[in-house]
């Protein structure tokens, strides 16, 4: 399933009133840089010490929904070998979204060279390349077609990856 969304249409969509900020926000810079850092923290007003974390598949729905256009089926699947996560996606998915949203129990980073996605003929190295983090408390969208590396290989606890079916 191919990106819907570009730039012009986005910015279409914001200026018609069809879009929330937030998901402005979200669809810009998932087209832009290719990823999207998502809190899952929930702000419990009446005890700040005390925060409440959003499920993630329920979270990420909406999101996969604004950018395929329609109900998205989202797969969850889950792997520790971090880097097979783009043969993971291919080959669970019949028409895989280049986009997944990933999760972990650990925290970790992974280092993406922003926009890498729009000219692939480019990448050479992942010099350049920003930090994302990623753990319990975010869900971090990520452009597969990015270069990127996921530089915590070490940790015990699997990746919770959503990708649409």
């Amino acid at each position: 399933m191919p990106f819907v969304h570009r730039a012009d249409s986005i910015e279409w969509m914001r200026s018609s009133g069809w879009l929330a900020p937030a998901d402005f926000t979200f669809l810009k810079l998932v087209h832009q840089i290719g990823a999207y850092d998502c809190s899952l923290r929930q702000p419990n007003y009446n005890n700040p010490q005390n925060v409440d974390l959003l499920e993630p598949m329920a979270t990420a729905q909406p999101l996969f929904d604004l950018l395929c256009l329609r109900k998205a089926m989202i797969v969850s699947l889950e792997t520790l070998a971090s880097r097979n996560l783009v043969e993971l996606v291919l080959g669970s998915a019949k028409k895989p979204l280049p986009i997944v949203a990933f999760t972990c129990a650990e925290t970790g980073s992974i280092s993406v060279v922003e926009g890498s996605h729009q000219d692939v003929e480019q990448i050479k190295s992942l010099a350049g390349a920003v930090d994302y983090p990623y753990g319990p408390d975010r869900l971090l969208f990520l452009n597969l077609v990015c270069a990127f590396a996921i530089k915590s290989d070490s940790h015990q606890a699997p990746l919770k990856v959503f990708a649409v079916e």
